[in-house]
């Protein structure tokens, strides 16, 4: 039951954030919905390419190094996007 609670919160938050940087994008920086749209479709491909290849790699890796990798690929662009 726990790792269900635990997706769930991760997708509100997921939504959370999306919707709070369109708004920032929007009335802070200007853009307009299409450039903000279009701002986030890296981001939303490399969630697809992570989500793809995570079928192939959970059940011969297990979960551990998987979820390893993904917090260590994360945090490098976090700090360098909240240091800018």
């Amino acid at each position: 039951m726990a790792p269900s609670w635990a997706v769930l919160t991760a997708g509100v938050g997921m939504y959370g954030i999306f919707l709070f940087l369109i708004y920032y994008m929007q009335q802070t920086l200007g853009y307009s919905a299409v450039v903000s749209g279009v701002a986030f479709l890296p981001l939303i491909a490399m969630v697809v390419a992570a989500n793809l290849s995570n079928v192939v790699l959970l059940p011969r890796l297990g979960p551990k190094p998987l979820v390893t990798a993904g917090r260590g690929s994360s945090a490098p662009a976090s700090s360098a996007r909240s240091s800018s």
